[in-house]
């Protein structure tokens, strides 16, 4: 495990994930070549290309800066309500952007562009209000108040950043003025996402230790900081760039994206056991001579994963997420009931999880681990008759990272694969890993069950993957 691999894993981690943002980048990049000068969107300050930036990536990635609902309390679920808040985000950065104009400018019909802008992301969250919402509101008022001081707290802010790029004529006040307002943006999408009812909820409950609640401020601080300085830093070293350059701060406003609005942690993956049947070619009938050494004995019991078939049974398996870091284990604000003990991810195998990957230790929910129970041995004698038991995972295609050298044959019959191609499911075996399209073979006394595993979605709410537990591998097994 040298650093040179941690460090490849780490970078092709991170590409994997903000794979999105990186295809807004080349696409802007790519649109910014037919965008002429004396555009609206080619201005000499670059200012409309990063508002175009970062609502695209309000779209794709924004999201509320604060901790969300009480994790007890089920969000109500809307699709329309949910593109009705994310088009408000998306709008909200241009308020600002008019704001600055129209103080900057003294320009009356650039202020009255700013005002629709505003009366658009109000409608839009009203509209877009019913997603997100919880039962419980401990104060029985609408917050009219908070949202008219903040409106006004960042419209303020953003007309003195405009005035004072008129009153104090220098480049580095100018350059100064348009970092502070993208940093502001971030702020302000952040939110505008929001909800006061869910910072209430947690004021009220306090934190498991009888504390007081109190905000994070540190996601609002990096939101309006890390852009602000950003921005900043590359304006004051490089200049005014062209508009030829615009793709530099559009990767700026995307990288910074991704750091203030990472994916979210998924807590647990759905996962499906589909029983499958052989399918193909069918063994020679026995004869009365012998079988030449490159042919497999009569009776033998042989599967090919390629060749099966899905029939109508599926087993639901819901598996947790092992995550690396603390802050994503437990929530410190006080429980509004008592706590159900977590559902079993355990079936006859063993206990099932998604652990973090062992390079560069991130959240994955392509393989899964299977901790082995004790097997006492491949064959049980009880009352004068013989259980033989065996329990295999064949996999038909490897992947990268998994071991593809050449097994060693034990009998000329038998047909070389890689070692990760099969694992056997012995007392010798304490971890078996899972991915997606393994078949595990389950014989006993010549009967044989096979099912195959799908990975399915990621759950990323906690409701739905610890209260609503749906039937379990164990529930269709007889206990031994």
């Amino acid at each position: 495990m040298t650093p040179i691999r941690r460090l490849r894993a780490a970078v092709l981690a991170q590409f994997q994930r903000n794979a999105d943002l990186i295809a807004v980048w080349v696409a802007l990049a790519v649109a910014q070549q037919q965008v002429p000068i004396t555009h609206f969107f080619g201005r000499e300050d670059l200012l409309p290309w990063v508002t175009l930036t970062l609502s695209i990536v309000a779209l794709i990635r924004g999201r509320s800066l604060g901790p969300g609902p009480h994790p007890m309390l089920t969000p109500r679920v809307d699709s329309l309500s949910w593109y009705m808040q994310k088009l408000s985000m998306a709008i909200a950065p241009w308020g600002l952007l008019l704001v600055y104009d129209a103080a900057r400018t003294l320009s009356l019909g650039t202020a009255g562009a700013a005002f629709g802008v505003g009366v658009a992301v109000l409608v839009c969250r009203i509209v877009g209000a019913s997603h997100g919402q919880t039962a419980w509101r401990p104060v029985r008022s609408t917050p009219w108040m908070q949202w008219t001081f903040g409106t006004g707290l960042f419209v303020g802010a953003s007309a003195a950043l405009g005035v004072a790029t008129t009153v104090i004529a220098l480049d580095q006040v100018r350059w100064l003025a348009q970092s502070m307002l993208l940093g502001g943006m971030f702020v302000t999408l952040g939110l505008v996402g929001g909800r006061v009812q869910h910072h209430r909820q947690r004021r009220v409950a306090g934190l498991k230790g009888g504390r007081a609640y109190r905000p994070a401020l540190f996601p609002l601080v990096l939101a309006g900081i890390g852009p602000t300085l950003g921005y900043a830093v590359v304006q004051f070293v490089l200049g005014d760039l062209p508009f030829t350059q615009a793709f530099v701060v559009s990767l700026l406003v995307i990288v910074w994206g991704a750091i203030v609005w990472p994916r979210p942690e998924p807590h647990a993956v759905a996962v499906m056991l589909y029983e499958v049947a052989p399918t193909g070619g069918r063994d020679i009938l026995a004869t009365q001579t012998a079988n030449p050494f490159d042919a497999p004995p009569e009776g033998a019991l042989r599967f090919n994963p390629i060749r099966s078939q899905r029939t109508r049974t599926g087993h639901p398996w819901l598996v947790p997420i092992v995550g690396s870091r603390i802050e994503g284990l437990d929530d410190p604000v006080a429980p509004l009931w008592p706590v159900r003990p977590p559902f079993r991810p355990s079936h006859t195998l063993g206990d099932a999880r998604f652990e973090p990957h062992p390079l560069t230790r991130e959240t994955q929910t392509e393989v899964l681990t299977l901790h082995l129970k004790a097997e006492s041995g491949a064959a049980d004698m009880s009352g004068g008759q013989v259980q033989t038991k065996r329990t295999l995972v064949l996999r038909a295609f490897i992947p990268p990272g998994f071991d593809s050298r050449r097994r060693k044959r034990t009998y000329t019959w038998e047909q070389q694969y890689a070692r990760d191609a099969v694992q056997v499911l012995d007392s010798t075996l304490e971890i078996c890993k899972l991915i997606d399209g393994d078949i595990i073979m389950m014989s006993q006394e010549g009967v044989a069950h096979a099912y195959e595993v799908e990975m399915g979605a990621p759950i990323y709410r906690a409701a739905d993957a610890f209260r609503f537990r749906p039937a379990q591998l164990e529930d269709y097994v007889e206990a031994g």
